[in-house]
């Protein structure tokens, strides 16, 4: 069966609650299609678009991409128009590059094993959720909840994430070139966050581990309820009013200017 008759099927079947069920049942019908050796994912992704008004399409179409980039092992690229929403691309990535333009949905990389994603644009919620290996880098904003349940490696953020980044995550490293918003690593277990600039209220709220820091302003609140871990933050907040805490510590130190 063609590739794109394969697609219009999967459409017709219900999502699957577990995201790896899922994912598998993309890849096997991915891997029982035709479709030719040099067939890129922008073109597939092209073909897609005929079904893009379909009720699943923004959620069945990034497990099918994905799937597809999985069965190929080759490092692609795929521009998104306008208008058009993919969730879950690149989700269970395991190697080579892959070079998004334009707008992701949710669950970008999700449950990543290694390999590169780089976008240039913005990311919604999600990105790198339960992410096990890889690198993410992202030239626009990611919003909410940006590698929740990270278990290892990169996630690199050129402008500004937005709430609960590092949300219970467990390992890994984040580093955000501009601002953070409300309760970054939020219940973090292990791993590392570096925000370059400032970082809004509740920073490591009931965080139980890993490293927290905020080079520039922060809001209020910090440290509420942290059970361990460490957070770092600029000497010039050292006089704002501090939260109750469990455990842990936290840290004023003088940066230098990079």
């Amino acid at each position: 069966m063609k590739l794109l008759d394969s697609f219009v099927n999967y459409l017709g079947q219900p999502v699957e609650e577990e995201h790896g069920k899922e994912f598998a049942k993309a890849l096997d019908i991915v891997g029982a299609s035709e479709f030719p050796a040099d067939l890129t994912l922008q073109k597939l992704f092209e073909e897609l678009l005929s079904e893009k008004e379909a009720h699943r399409f923004s959620v069945k179409s990034g497990f099918f991409l994905s799937a597809f980039l999985r069965k190929t092992g080759k490092s692609d690229a795929l521009e998104i128009p306008a208008g058009v929403t993919v969730h879950y691309l690149g989700a269970f990535l395991s190697g080579g590059e892959l070079k998004v333009k334009g707008e992701c949905g949710d669950y970008l990389g999700a449950f990543a094993e290694g390999g590169t994603i780089l976008v240039e644009g913005t990311v919604k919620d999600y990105a790198g959720f339960s992410m096990k290996g890889g690198k993410i880098q992202v030239k626009g904003v990611v919003q909410n909840h940006a590698a929740m349940n990270m278990e290892s490696g990169e996630i690199v953020i050129e402008k500004n994430c937005y709430d609960f980044c590092g949300n219970s995550m467990n390992g890994g490293k984040i580093e955000i070139r501009g601002n953070a918003g409300y309760s970054l690593g939020y219940r973090m277990k292990g791993g590392e966050i570096e925000v370059r600039d400032l970082a809004w209220d509740l920073i490591g709220e009931e965080m139980k581990g890993g490293k927290i820091t905020v080079k520039g302003h922060i809001g209020k609140e910090f440290g509420l309820n942290m059970s361990g871990g460490e957070i770092f933050l600029n000497e010039a907040n050292k006089d704002l009013p501090r939260s109750k805490t469990k455990g842990g510590t936290i840290n004023f130190v003088s940066f230098k200017k990079s």
